[in-house]
């Protein structure tokens, strides 16, 4: 009752949630205004107005004590906390603070393609695997492979965050050549079924695009017929599907039939049929791994 009134309606937009505004003279209180920008900036975060959210996350954050130490939030919010996706549908709940309002604001600044700001403020953080992830998922927005691989090297499977930590590391490592090195970052991942089927089948489709890339059409088809076995209901799976098959039988049928020695081909060099050298030597039988560049 005796409260101060910038106190009252701060405390039904934030504790009580009576309120479906924020008067704004609350923000511009010497005790009350961090708190509410961070509300406010938590709430217009979630409803996707990113420009107003950075603007009231960084007046929270940038104000004299951190948030936590906030005499409205040490009075009405002790065990305060909020739900945050940092990638990939991975989304980890976090305490009130100023790491946790840090995290927020550079997914705030990521929609607003302003990541190499957001970098600035994560590397600023504790090294926390919530930090680590979303510093890594801004590195590879960025296409900056080698810092994805500095950042993840040694991180163990053991929870949705890590495994999605793993998913960017073989990223990574496909989009610089190191197709091996890809396929064993998802190895941890793609059995593990104390992951969210979300993560897991992040893994299975990436593992797919990596035997695509190797024209392994037979595993590429596996992989994504684990992710139907387990959800039918995922549009462009059975499509995928249908569409791999078709393009490994089309490979097969335009693959020449090997002429035999009687009657057939003569020994010489000819269009190697796999396209790996310009021309390939059929000895009158089958094809040698002898090749040219040219046919002379």
């Amino acid at each position: 009752m005796l409260a101060p009134r910038e106190e009252k309606a701060l405390y039904a937009y934030g504790v009580t949630r009576t309120a479906a505004g924020l008067d704004p003279l609350v923000l511009q209180h010497p005790v009350y205004g961090q708190a509410a920008a961070a509300l406010l900036g938590l709430r217009l975060l979630h409803a996707g107005d990113h420009e107003a959210c950075v603007r009231h996350l960084q007046s929270a954050i940038h104000a004299p004590e951190p948030v936590e130490t906030n005499l409205f939030v040490l009075k009405y919010l002790p065990g305060f906390s909020f739900t945050l996706e940092i990638a990939g549908g991975v989304s980890v709940r976090l305490p009130l603070t100023n790491a946790a309002l840090t995290l927020a604001l550079a997914e705030g600044l990521q929609s607003l393609g302003r990541g190499p700001e957001a970098i600035q403020y994560i590397e600023q953080l504790e090294p926390t695997l919530p930090a680590l992830l979303s510093l890594t998922e801004l590195y590879s927005d960025r296409r900056d492979w080698e810092e994805v691989l500095r950042l993840t090297d040694g991180v163990n499977v053991d929870s949705d965050v890590t495994a999605l930590l793993a998913i960017l590391r073989s990223q990574a490592h496909l989009e610089l050549g190191h197709r091996v090195a890809a396929e064993e970052c998802l190895e941890p991942v793609t059995e593990n079924r104390g992951l969210s089927r979300n993560v897991r089948f992040k893994a299975l489709v990436l593992r797919s695009n990596i035997h695509l890339a190797e024209h392994e059409y037979g595993p590429a088809v596996a992989d994504l017929e684990k992710i139907l076995a387990e959800d039918s209901q995922i549009p462009g799976i059975r499509e995928a599907i249908a569409r791999f098959r078709k393009i490994s039988q089309d490979k097969v049928e335009a693959e020449p039939v090997p002429a035999k020695r009687t009657g057939g081909r003569a020994a010489g060099f000819y269009p190697d049929p796999e396209g790996v050298a310009p021309f390939r030597y059929w000895d009158g039988e089958a094809w040698t791994s002898r090749v040219r560049m040219t046919q002379l």
